[in-house]
């Protein structure tokens, strides 16, 4: 559970105002950076639709997007994202519960009881219309595995353990300018169900040394595609169609003055 603190009212205020003047000059000026970040307006584009954000919710994770860039250039990363994330689900009263093993490959967070995996990019050639995911997992069977029947066993097993333990997955793409600074946040999210699939892909499809297999097997338009990657071991998501996922909202920042 995130530990967050909380205080309202006209008491907490004279209270900050008392710390305020206890600081020496540079600690005044940081508290400014902070201060100026937060009150700096963000242009959100929220899904009504959405089962995750609340005002609560929101409030918080805006508030923690506009805090790491009061001294960041550079995206959230994926811990500063999961902080982040764990932060506006319990300010919206949900219980949560972060992975601290490594035993738990496939999620990050459990919230409601509800376990999920969390993801960051901000790659250059980040794309509004696919998404992609570098590593699902790394798989040290995919090296050793020489016949199709083989490949899609262990694949079939590996999705089976994913599936059991995740929902979803929530991605915050970070898009940005020409001089490295962030112009938009996306959340984004890639639901379970994507992958269910994989289990109708007939042995054929494993013949490849390093498959790399469209879901749903044989659509026109599929939603992604499973790569399993031989030379480094690991299971890549590539070409997840952003129509397939829902966006729970978008954050960007006006133009520098």
């Amino acid at each position: 559970m995130v530990e967050t603190y909380l205080v309202t009212g006209q008491n907490a205020r004279d209270d900050l105002h008392d710390k305020i003047d206890a600081l020496n000059t540079s600690q005044v000026y940081r508290v400014s950076q902070y201060v100026d970040a937060l009150t700096r307006s963000l242009f959100e584009g929220i899904n009504p639709e959405s089962s995750l954000v609340t005002t609560s919710w929101l409030e918080e994770f805006r508030s923690r997007i506009q805090a790491h860039h009061a001294v960041n250039i550079a995206p959230l990363t994926r811990t500063t994202f999961e902080d982040a994330f764990a932060a506006a689900c319990e300010a919206a009263g949900s219980d949560t519960l972060k992975s601290e093993s490594a035993t738990n490959r496939f999620w990050d967070i459990a919230v409601d009881h509800s376990y999920y995996s969390l993801k960051t990019t901000a790659a250059k050639n980040i794309s509004h219309y696919y998404l992609h995911i570098s590593k699902l997992t790394e798989a040290a069977w995919i090296q050793d595995q020489r016949t199709a029947s083989g490949r899609r066993d262990k694949t079939l097993e590996l999705f089976h353990e994913f599936r059991y333990q995740v929902k979803s997955i929530f991605m915050l793409r970070g898009f940005k300018n020409d001089d490295l600074t962030v112009s938009r946040y996306e959340l984004v999210e890639i639901p379970g169900t994507l992958f269910d699939p994989i289990f109708q892909v007939p042995v054929t499809e494993f013949n490849a040394d390093g498959p790399k297999i469209k879901l749903p097997y044989g659509s026109i338009t599929p939603d992604l595609e499973i790569r399993i990657d031989r030379s480094d071991a690991k299971v890549t998501i590539g070409q997840i169609q952003r129509e397939s996922c829902i966006v729970h909202g978008t954050w960007d920042f006006p133009p520098a003055a």
